[in-house]
Formats: structure tokens, C-alpha cells, sequence
């Protein structure tokens, strides 16, 4: 029957509308298949066809090609690479880490213009074998005079031999107590360690070879000497004196004296310097803090020099503090000569000088597109060098174990 009638059932030449979808499907022309495809158009199929083409065009940027599971091979070698690949990473990124919250100080330098301000200065040290009675604190100027314009106080604090405070002593009433050696017409009961002082000095008398036997004055050992107090800072430089002797004006000047015929042994020199600090004390601390000295000998003369550089310190939330960071050379050198001659005063003596800089210390710390960028780079890095391990690693086991790929 097809041979007889298959003229009018043969497909239709190429190009024909009727020709459509697979080889050998027809497809219906005529009225009743133009309405059915007016109708999809009508409900909107065009609209989709042009969508799936933009997303056809898409697809062409894609550099993600996908592989199949069927067609992937693992192996041994390459799980082995991807283990330490991965501890390798992870520690990178501990190091990484690290290095994003590790905060990084800029330093700049600048000329400093604030010499109208005040210096803040706070000192803290301690005298353990030197009672308070023998010491004189005094700030000088750059002149040596006695600085006037200073602020604050300088506190001096008894000190028992065990480091602990001493009490002053509180007289009983109607009690009188010896002036010993001092005693004359205005001094006849010193019952207080500076009451017998005072007497001792009346008479030109040194009260060293009784201070530690006598009862107003036995309790009291060393001296602890802590405060604070501000200076001009036009002046540039200064010292802070804490010396033997008492402060007495000759010729418009402020001189010290103390009795050189005074025992060595009620004398030492010997000290800690807790701390010291020119403006905000600093997070780092300062050079000088915990310092301790031993003399050899009780009259020792200490000299500290101390550099000065103006610093502001900026942390990273915009705080700042200003502070002045120092450096310092000492010298200790014996306050009697060989030949038994008085040629310095035994005591600390603390001279600054300012320099004319400035220094700035800037915190910065990483923006969080540093540990994103700094992850993304280092886990690429890995993954490509591993890649290549495992490439050569493959290639090399094949060839010396004759295994074929996903074997080993």
C-alpha cells in the first residue's frame, strides 16, 4: 500500500513549515495548527523564549565547566596532597590571622612649637637606708636657681628597716623628752625626731652619731619620697635634686649644706627608683622605672642625665596622650676624695633637657579587606600548587609502580 500510495505521504522537502523537531517527525500544518501556536504566543511564550535565549547567552561566560561524576577518578595520592594541603592552609591562615590583629606603629617627626606648656613630672623612690630628716627634694632651673613657678608636691614618708611606714610619734601629755647634746634655753623637751632636729642645728651640732640610738628618732630608717608636680617648660631643662643636707641662700643663690663631719655609716645613698615619668605615664613604661643602686661606700654621689623628646601617643580609636619618652646615661661617683676631702654632695641628682622635636606614634591596624583578600589569595595559592603536586605525584607513581590512574 505505501509503495502504490506513498506519493502523497512522502516527507516534505527541507524547508517545508511542516518539517519540524527530530528526523522523521512531522508536523501539522494548516488552520487548526496556527491557531494552536497564535495561541501560545498569545499567553506569553515569546516572552519566554527571549528570556531562555539571554540565559543561553549567559551560559557562554561560564568558566565553571562542570565535569560529570562518572567521568572523575580519585586516588590515594591525590587524597593524601588534598590532607596536607589543607593543614597547610589552615595554618597559613593562623599566621594570617596573627598578622591582622598585630597593630603597626607609625613614627613621624615633627618641630615642636608647645614650649608655653607645663611639664608634668612624677617621681616615685626610695631610700632605704636614709632617713627623711637628712634628705632635701628641690627642683632647679636650668640656672641651677631654685625653680619658682612649680606646682604640686613632692611627699617624703618615714620608713621603718622593714620597708613599712613609721608613725609619727605623738608626745604624751605633760611628757618631755631630752635634747641630749641640743639642749639649751629655747630647746629643753624634743619630744618629736624634727624637734630634736631643729635643736642639733641651733647649736651647729651634727645629730647623725645619735639619730639612730636616740628615742625620738630609732624607728625611722629610710625615706620613701613619691609625687607630683609641674614646671615651665620654657626653661628647656632642670633637675630634680633629692640630696644630704639643707638648703641655705648665699649670694642670692640656693645653696645645700650638710655637716661633713657627719659618720658615714648613718649615710648611704643606696636607693630605688620605682619611677619616673615627664607628662602621661606610657603603656611601655619608662627606662629609669625599677632601677636600683647599691653604694659601695654611704657617700655616693648619682648623676642621671635624662633626654627629653616630646611624644604623642595616638592609638588606634583616635585616643591620644601626651608624654615625653626619655633616655638616660648615669654616673656614680664616690662623694670623698682619697684624701678624705669632701669634693661632691652624696645624693640623686636627676637633670633633664628638652629636645626641640617632636616625635608622633600613629597605631594602625589592617582593614578587615586585608584578612578577605590575604584568605582568598592563600587558599587559590594552595589549592593551584596542590593541584600540580598532585599532578607530578601521579604521573611519578605511575611510571615507577606501573599503576594506572585512580589506583594510587
Amino acid at each position: 500500500f505505501l509503495a502504490k500510495h506513498g506519493s502523497h505521504l512522502a516527507p516534505p522537502p527541507p524547508g517545508d513549515p511542516r518539517r519540524a523537531g527530530p528526523p522523521g517527525c512531522l508536523r501539522r500544518s494548516g488552520p487548526m495548527s496556527e491557531g494552536v501556536r497564535r495561541r501560545n504566543v498569545a499567553s506569553g511564550g515569546e516572552g519566554e523564549s527571549k528570556a531562555n535565549q539571554a540565559l543561553e547567552k549567559v551560559k557562554r561566560f561560564d568558566v565553571f565547566s562542570k565535569v560529570d561524576e562518572d567521568f572523575l577518578e580519585k586516588s590515594q595520592t591525590g587524597g593524601t596532597v588534598t590532607v596536607v594541603a589543607a593543614i597547610f592552609m589552615a595554618l597559613l591562615f593562623v599566621v594570617e590571622l596573627r598578622e591582622f590583629f598585630t597593630v603597626q606603629v607609625h613614627d613621624s617627626v615633627l618641630v615642636d612649637t608647645s614650649w608655653k606648656k607645663v611639664l608634668p613630672i612624677s617621681l616615685n623612690l626610695t631610700f632605704p637606708r636614709m632617713r627623711c630628716d637628712t634628705v632635701t627634694v628641690q627642683v632647679l632651673d636650668r640656672s641651677g636657681e631654685r625653680e619658682t613657678d612649680v606646682r604640686g608636691k613632692l611627699i617624703q614618708v618615714s620608713l621603718d628597716r622593714r620597708g613599712g611606714v613609721v608613725q609619727e610619734r605623738v608626745p604624751k601629755k605633760g611628757e618631755c623628752l631630752s635634747c641630749l647634746d641640743g639642749t639649751w634655753e629655747e630647746h629643753t623637751c624634743c619630744n618629736t625626731c624634727q624637734a630634736l632636729k631643729n635643736a642639733y642645728y641651733a647649736k651647729g651640732l651634727s645629730y647623725n652619731n645619735i639619730a639612730q640610738t636616740a628615742e625620738q628618732c630609732s624607728m625611722a630608717v629610710g625615706c620613701h619620697i613619691a609625687g607630683s608636680i609641674t614646671v615651665p617648660r620654657k626653661s628647656l631643662s632642670g633637675s630634680i635634686d633629692a640630696a644630704i643636707g639643707h638648703v641655705n641662700k648665699h649670694g642670692g643663690r640656693n645653696e645645700l649644706y650638710f655637716n661633713v663631719q657627719d659618720p658615714a655609716q648613718a649615710i648611704d645613698t643606696s636607693h630605688t627608683i620605682h619611677s619616673v615619668a615627664f607628662g602621661e605615664p606610657s603603656m611601655d613604661g619608662s627606662p629609669l622605672d625599677g632601677t636600683t643602686k647599691v653604694a659601695d661606700v654611704g657617700l655616693v654621689n648619682y648623676q642621671y642625665h635624662l633626654k627629653l623628646v616630646p611624644t604623642i601617643l595616638v592609638d588606634r580609636w583616635g585616643g591620644q596622650v601626651e608624654t615625653n619618652r626619655y633616655s638616660f646615661t648615669d654616673i656614680a661617683k664616690s662623694a670623698r676624695a682619697k684624701t678624705g676631702k669632701m669634693v661632691e654632695v652624696p645624693g640623686i641628682f636627676l637633670t633633664y633637657e628638652m629636645m626641640p622635636f617632636r616625635m608622633q606614634s600613629v597605631e594602625k591596624s589592617k582593614p578587615w579587606s586585608y584578612i578577605l583578600t590575604s584568605s582568598c589569595a592563600l587558599i587559590g595559592g594552595a589549592f593551584s600548587v596542590a593541584s600540580l603536586v598532585e599532578t607530578v605525584l601521579s604521573k611519578l607513581v605511575g611510571r615507577f609502580f606501573g599503576c594506572g590512574p585512580g589506583v594510587l
